[in-house]
């Protein structure tokens, strides 16, 4: 896809600011998936949430669970060997973080997802541990943190630790206190802590990369709005069929995001470009994309939901909650990216960490 051969203008960034049409595309999107996801649950009666129970031995749990603590130990191991360096300790990190994903990047995925769901369902089961494992537990689970910080990215160790005291709190103390806020308020602090080292230790350079956050969505919708389909074609189904071929080991192909940026002619640091949700269903059809889009992403919330709702068991209930948290990474990834590098293998590793469970019995 090209313009011509001709550069797009490089738009700077407007802070909290949207078009009329990236507003509409927004609100609709919301709407759309809203009312559908209420249409559907109405219809499957499954309105009501049911309480877990405990059906797992406590020890099963973790001794699974360190298990697989030490298995993304290994992938971590074989991630940061094969690239040759810690990317947070790098002076040109956001370039750095990136291109350490090639050829190793699924070393990284398979890391996150062993540490994620073996921290999530042991803190499910804690209280019931003695202190000894509790002890391991947290010299594992601290250990992990390192380790995810160091790749660079401050999202997979903030997630690992939000899922986790969710999972704490309603699970294993089986209510959420004031404490649940606290934590949540220091786990912004660390973030914030890992993001001024990442800036070099300048606390002001860190100002500007939270405002561009805040506002970098909107800020890409109104870009797509703007070029389709006066300058460029919808894509029509596209970027779906793109990222299903990209997910694949091999075959060659760059998740869409990082073409629009070479299509737009972006020029940044990092990654390509998060088209969002709503703007991976206006790029390819426009309006009537966007409410698809929106329809889509509702019913695989609603099938999830549906379908842990069903099972009887604390661990089913922390991988709904696991899939449910990182569900919401389809808003900026798009659909097939969250699928391929969070949904996916979280579900897998999770099914393999239940099954483990009813055949350990000590």
């Amino acid at each position: 896809y090209t313009l011509n051969n001709q550069h797009l203008p490089l738009w700077e960034p407007l802070f909290f600011t949207a078009t009329t049409a990236s507003a509409a595309v927004v609100i609709l999107y919301l709407v759309s998936f809203i009312f559908s996801y209420m249409f559907l649950c109405y219809i499957g009666k499954v309105l009501s949430v049911r309480t877990a129970a405990h059906d797992f031995q406590a020890n099963s749990v973790f001794n699974v669970g360190v298990l697989f603590f030490l298995i993304s130990f290994v992938f971590f191991a074989i991630f940061y060997f094969s690239i040759g360096l810690v990317p947070v300790l790098s002076s040109d990190i956001e370039n750095i973080r990136a291109t350490s994903k090639i050829g190793s990047g699924k070393y990284l995925i398979l890391a996150n997802s062993f540490s994620l769901v073996s921290a999530a369902m042991t803190t499910a089961y804690l209280n019931k541990l003695s202190s000894s494992r509790k002890l391991i537990f947290w010299v594992l689970y601290v250990t992990v943190i390192i380790l995810l910080a160091g790749t660079g990215y401050r999202a997979p160790a903030a997630y690992l630790i939000l899922i986790s005291l969710v999972s704490y709190y309603v699970f294993s103390r089986g209510k959420v206190t004031r404490s649940l806020y606290i934590y949540t308020g220091i786990l912004f602090l660390i973030t914030v802590f890992f993001g001024v080292l990442r800036n070099g230790g300048d606390i002001r350079s860190l100002m500007i990369p939270i405002a561009w956050a805040a506002s970098v969505n909107f800020y890409n919708i109104n870009v797509i709005t703007d070029i389709y389909p006066l300058r460029l074609e919808y894509l029509y189904g596209f970027t779906f069929i793109n990222d299903i071929l990209a997910a694949i080991p091999g075959a060659g192909y760059d998740f869409f995001g990082n073409q629009l940026k070479i299509i737009l002619a972006k020029d940044f640091s990092g990654e390509g470009i998060t088209i969002t949700a709503p703007g991976e269903g206006y790029i390819n059809l426009g309006i009537f994309g966007s409410v698809i889009h929106a329809l889509i992403t509702a019913t695989l919330a609603f099938i999830a939901r549906s379908f842990f709702s069903k099972k009887r068991g604390v661990l089913y209930g922390v991988t709904g909650l696991i899939l449910a948290i990182n569900f919401g990474r389809i808003v900026t990834a798009g659909i097939m990216p969250a699928l391929a590098f969070f949904l996916v293998p979280n579900a897998i590793v999770c099914f393999v960490f239940i099954a483990l469970c009813r055949k350990i019995k000590y």
